[in-house]
């Protein structure tokens, strides 16, 4: 993928396929009508029911630091901690990644590493370090495609498409734009998120798209993320929720 010189168009690409689950809106789905404060509360409720989900996929990662590589990845996502062990085609492990809210730790069993940090010392390694993509990325998958509204102060627009929802922060009393995510207006699912820097420029872009209903959550099954750095794929081939009192 080419990186236009437009906003809505730089970030990694992480594309997230369950074999056999494509689901699309309906032609005939209806627009929408909801004011923000609707919208707050319907992600609200909708993050609040969030369990977890554990999968199998198979994953793909090109960026200058590493070139081409293709592996297979197991996919941990429940109380508060996400964990990703990749595989090589034989099985053997490549790594393992476990990312909580306030540390993360990685091993490399073949180049004998052993990393232990703080979640934002290791997120200025994660570049240099980290098997593929961003903290930021796997919290989106995380949270199913959910926006995380706190601590930001949300502004609502409306296109005919999409509802389009700014979140803004207030560094020393200026206004920053953090995310811009377009919410589609039948289902309300986040089909795009921009991030931005803190001075301004784009950083990263996030799609989603192909959402099934499993259980009670509604999960993005396309999801993509691209930088000026990296792109990386992944597709699901197994998915299942964990139980709210199960362990990883």
């Amino acid at each position: 993928m080419r990186m236009p010189q437009l906003a809505h168009t730089a970030g990694w690409v992480i594309l997230v396929v369950l074999t056999g689950c494509a689901f699309h809106l309906p032609q005939e789905a209806i627009k929408k009508e909801v004011s923000l404060q609707d919208l707050l509360h319907l992600y609200q409720n909708r993050l609040d029911g969030i369990k977890g989900f554990k999968g199998l996929a198979n994953v793909t990662v090109a960026s200058p630091r590493s070139g081409y590589q293709k592996f297979k990845a197991a996919f941990f996502s429940g109380h508060s901690q996400i964990r990703v062990e990749g595989f090589d085609l034989l099985g053997g492990t490549l790594f393992d990644f476990t990312i909580t809210p306030s540390t993360a730790s990685l091993t490399i069993p073949l180049k004998r590493k052993a990393i232990h940090l703080s979640r934002d010392a290791f997120e200025k390694l994660v570049q240099k370090e980290a098997p593929f993509g961003s903290i930021e990325f796997l919290d989106w998958i995380k949270r199913a495609g959910i926006p995380e509204i706190t601590p930001y102060v949300p502004v609502l627009e409306k296109t005919d498409d999409f509802l389009v929802l700014s979140l803004v922060a207030f560094p020393q009393e200026k206004a920053s734009l953090q995310k811009k995510v377009w919410i589609e207006r039948s289902a309300l699912w986040v089909k795009k998120v921009e991030t931005f820097d803190p001075a301004g420029a784009l950083r990263a872009v996030v799609t989603m798209d192909r959402y099934r209903r499993i259980g009670q959550q509604d999960i993005p099954f396309v999801v993509e993320w691209e930088t000026q750095q990296e792109r990386v794929a992944i597709q699901f081939t197994e998915v299942a929720l964990i139980p709210q009192d199960g362990a990883l």
